[in-house]
């Protein structure tokens, strides 16, 4: 009578080199270190491009000021008043009635950190002459 263990396949388990291992430990080091790190965002319309930064902590304390921090929400604010900034300039140049929703869009958009009186019956060239006090999108810590 024969064994059962010489009647059925051998099946080995491949071995875990010393190579495999450090091909495994760069890899999860790599997907650790990438998704802690800060990144550089984009908002764009038409032929307008803004880039700014969205911390990995959802905000960042600034090394000058300790106690006080920047979030990724007031990023995006400024940013938004970048954009609406370049989309008047674009505006001016080449009016068109997309643009001037957009900016009318930003314009009555509600904003946390940024906050501006908006007066609902303004009108676009208004809004075009006076875009840098309008959407001045300086962070403003004190």
């Amino acid at each position: 009578m024969q064994c059962l263990h010489q009647c059925m396949p051998v099946v080995r388990k491949p071995k875990l080199t010393s190579r495999r291992m450090r091909y495994v430990f760069v890899g999860l080091v790599s997907i650790l270190f990438l998704s802690c790190k800060d990144k550089v965002e984009t908002i764009q319309y038409d032929n307008c491009v803004v880039k700014y930064n969205v911390y990995q902590g959802e905000e960042k304390e600034l090394p000058s000021l300790p106690g006080h921090s920047i979030s990724n929400d007031w990023e995006l604010e400024s940013a938004k008043r970048k954009l609406a900034i370049c989309l008047c300039e674009s505006y001016l140049a080449k009016p068109s009635s997309k643009l001037k929703t957009k900016i009318f869009e930003l314009y009555h958009t509600k904003e946390t950190y940024l906050s501006r009186p908006v007066n609902p019956n303004i009108s676009i060239d208004s809004i075009i002459a006076k875009r840098q006090e309008i959407f001045d999108p300086t962070i403003l810590i004190d």
